[in-house]
């Protein structure tokens, strides 16, 4: 840890692991080993651990992605922790999805574009995107 350097982001596990992997350390997943925690007693808890670990993820994607595509990782490892560390800016895309599909549907519609195939299509990204957001979760580090 002391190689690592200060940690300044809300979520300093994931720093620390992205540090620790760049520098060539291997971490190992160990379903058995657990760590005791408490959930939050109120709803306002919960809000407020979310925000701090999607906060934090956006900070330590900010500071680790150039460092990430500067290093001598592979190609696949380096887009793996591309879409691990902006797994939650997918929240901002179906928002902006949903906000601009209704008024596109009724824009390509006389242009003659099958809105079926189109609405279809991403449909099938929003769905595909959920489930490697669920399958990352219960994986653990993607990268």
């Amino acid at each position: 840890m002391q190689e690592a350097g200060k940690l300044d982001t809300l979520t300093e596990d994931l720093d620390l692991r992205y540090r620790a992997q760049m520098k060539g350390w291997h971490i190992k997943y160990l379903e058995h080993v657990t760590a005791p925690a408490e959930l939050p007693a109120e709803i306002n808890g919960l809000k407020s651990q979310q925000f701090r670990w999607m906060k934090g993820g956006a900070e330590t994607a900010k500071k680790m992605l150039p460092r990430v595509w500067d290093s001598k990782i592979s190609f696949v490892r380096k887009v793996q922790a591309t879409v691990h560390l902006l797994s939650s800016s997918i929240f901002v895309f179906v928002f902006i999805l949903g906000i601009f599909s209704v008024p596109l549907l009724f824009f390509l519609n006389p242009l003659g574009i099958d809105t079926y195939k189109f609405s279809l299509f991403f449909n099938i990204l929003i769905i595909n995107n959920t489930c490697l957001l669920c399958r990352k979760r219960r994986s653990g580090l993607a990268a």
